[in-house]
């Protein structure tokens, strides 16, 4: 028995190769694309009929295209387990979570910051009636670690979609020395009951705009038939951001978690150029299609940020000029003799002349000349008996150049609603031209938040376009999570970061 046993074992190892050479994918899903252009990287799952990811694929073939831009693809390979990542992990607070089940996704975070690489970072969120930051983003894992002691269930609410909108935003972040490539991390039991949070709708169309990967472990611990809405709505939101949900029991919540770096460390990555984009901060859609043998499959596209490499120190320092020449000292310059000379000429003639003309004036001076556009009035009417039209006294009569008063523009209406709690009630505004952002009690629109500068940033009128400008402030202006730099154009639904403030987009 023990012969014939070893026999099928061997027969089992030798025929799992040869299963997984025989797999061939059935589609593809682009993960995540990190764009710094003119570089584009792009985190892509082949999966076979039965869902299981393949990595290991002979002689694939790729062609893509972002914002109609040929992307040329420089190499194919597996993800490394070392390609370093920017984690957000979003942590439920709530009471809805036993302090048993609470104990349970603990532990696994505790071991998920055990995994992270070395060149990983991590910020915390909590997430309950509020949502709140207990770190930023770090590669240290004592000071990751030391957050989670005092953490336990206490809020009353859960403002699930919320803290997705704010993870999402927060793993948008550009700072310099975060890793390109970023993921979303939910540790939940998927409900959400607050009054006031983001919708499911809301998230959707935010991970439609700009998809980051959702990976959740939702702990369900036997789901009463009240929460199956829940999780379908939950698993809706991950699939879309092209990440992935497990819905483990306790005992097996941390083989779960286990699923989810997996999941998260599998696929392969398309490393291209595209030299024809433009990094003007915009959206382009990025479209794929994979071919391995005869399969030739298309990934489901995604839109993306066309943001731009930051400039290399060396490259900032070859703009400096090598010795800049001292400008000469205003009394050093003729021309401006010549000018000075030239201006006491002229007073000197004006004044002889002014003088000339009042001695040769016997008439009394005339009254004053109405101003450009000005109305005139009736006294002004001179008689001369001769008959005159019948004067409308209500009409304005055009004097001097260009004769008729510019047409007025109408102003276009805004609105600013805030999201999540916030002092701040929703703000309507007319703009005609430009309208201050800011805590100063004289902002146009005042945000009662003490990580807000006084005059923040500021919406200014383009046409029938809206955007938005930074003016200076200490903590930098913010829309969907990426900070403005310059003049940006807005568009109806986008979220403007000032402070901790977050306010919605509208128009009309």
């Amino acid at each position: 028995m023990k012969r014939w046993g070893s026999i099928l074992s061997t027969m089992l190892l030798l025929s799992a190769p040869i299963a997984a050479l025989a797999a061939e994918p059935a589609e593809v899903r682009v993960v995540q694309s990190v764009v710094k252009l003119p570089q584009v990287i792009t985190y892509v799952n082949v999966l076979d009929g039965a869902g299981a990811p393949i990595q290991d694929l002979a002689s694939p073939q790729v062609i893509a295209t972002l914002a109609g831009n040929p992307l040329d693809i420089k190499a194919i390979e597996p993800v490394r387990r070392d390609d370093p990542i920017a984690y957000v992990f979003l942590v439920d607070v709530s009471k809805s979570l036993k302090p048993a089940q609470f104990d349970a996704l603990r532990e696994v975070l505790r071991s998920w910051l055990t995994d992270l690489g070395p060149n990983d970072r991590a910020t915390i969120l909590t997430f309950g009636s509020s949502v709140e930051k207990l770190t930023d983003f770090t590669g240290d894992l004592a000071v990751l670690r030391s957050k989670l002691a005092d953490l336990a269930p206490a809020d009353g609410s859960t403002m699930l979609y919320q803290a997705l909108k704010r993870g999402l935003d927060t793993a948008r972040r550009v700072d310099q020395g975060l890793p390109g490539r970023r993921a979303v991390v939910l540790l939940s039991d998927g409900m959400d009951d607050e009054v006031g949070s983001a919708t499911r709708e809301e998230v959707l169309a935010d991970l439609k705009r700009d998809p980051i990967p959702i990976y959740a472990v939702v702990y369900d611990g036997g789901v009463a038939k009240k929460r199956e809405k829940a999780l379908k709505d939950i698993g809706m939101v991950v699939r879309s951001s092209g990440g992935s949900i497990v819905l483990p029991s306790r005992q097996d919540l941390e083989t779960g978690a286990v699923m989810a770096r997996r999941a998260i460390h599998g696929g392969i990555r398309l490393t291209g150029e595209c030299p024809s984009c433009v990094a003007d901060n915009s959206t382009g859609h990025l479209d794929l299609v994979l071919g391995v043998g005869k399969h030739r499959l298309s990934a489901v596209g995604i839109d993306v940020r066309m943001i731009a490499a930051p400039a290399s120190p060396k490259a900032a320092q070859e703009v400096i000029p090598a010795k800049v020449q001292p400008e000469p000292q205003w009394y050093e310059n003729w021309v401006i003799w010549a000018v000075v000379g030239g201006v006491f000429v002229l007073a000197g003639g004006g004044l002889t002349w002014w003088l000339m003309s009042r001695r040769s004036q016997a008439a009394p001076a005339p009254g004053p000349i109405p101003a450009a556009n000005q109305a005139l009035p009736v006294s002004m009417v001179v008689n001369t008996g001769r008959q005159t039209p019948s004067l409308n006294l209500g009409a304005t009569i055009p004097v001097g150049p260009g004769m008729a008063p510019a047409p007025q523009v109408p102003p276009l209406r805004l609105g600013l609603i805030p999201v999540g709690r916030s002092e701040m009630p929703p703000a309507q505004v007319d703009l005609i031209d430009r309208v201050v952002i800011g805590r100063a009690a004289g902002s146009g629109v005042r945000v009662p938040d003490a990580t807000a500068s006084g005059t923040h940033c500021a919406l200014i009128r383009a046409g029938e376009r809206v955007q938005i400008e930074d003016l200076e402030s200490n903590n930098g202006t913010w829309v969907n999570g990426v900070r403005v730099q310059g003049r940006q154009n807005l568009s109806v639904g986008d979220v403007i970061t000032v402070g901790k403030t977050e306010l919605r987009f509208r128009m009309g």
